[in-house]
């Protein structure tokens, strides 16, 4: 049923007026109404997570009584953050045929054509 579990607060009936005219204060001769019809007010109800008698239920409350705090909500659902992968670099293999002391490699065969200018024939 639509009643706030805190306040009580429920669907209410009233009236709806249809009316037409310019108001007096704007310059006419007034507002008439031309029609009354029923409708119903109704609360506007959330339904949240909250601690009652310190479980965690889903309840329907009033927007009214969420604002004003009379409601204790839990804390939120702690999930443990994924572990990030860890990238190990391994070192380059060493080949027994280059030459280590040399402290850099040689350029690429197409860099050095190149650099002259000139093509090979």
């Amino acid at each position: 049923m639509k009643v706030c579990r805190i306040c009580g607060r429920h669907p209410h009936r009233g009236n709806q007026i249809s009316r037409r005219g310019l108001a007096k204060k704007k310059g006419g001769v007034g507002k008439k109404i031309t029609g009354i019809s029923k409708r119903t007010f109704k609360p506007n109800l959330q339904r949240i997570r909250a601690f009652v008698e310190g479980q965690v239920v889903r309840i329907r409350v009033c927007a009214a009584c969420i604002r004003a705090g009379k409601i204790v909500k839990p804390p939120l659902k702690h999930r443990p953050p994924k572990p990030k992968p860890v990238l190990v670099e391994a070192p380059a293999p060493v080949v027994e045929g280059e030459a280590q002391a040399g402290g850099g490699e040689a350029p690429a065969p197409e860099a050095q054509e190149g650099k002259a200018g000139e093509k090979a024939e």
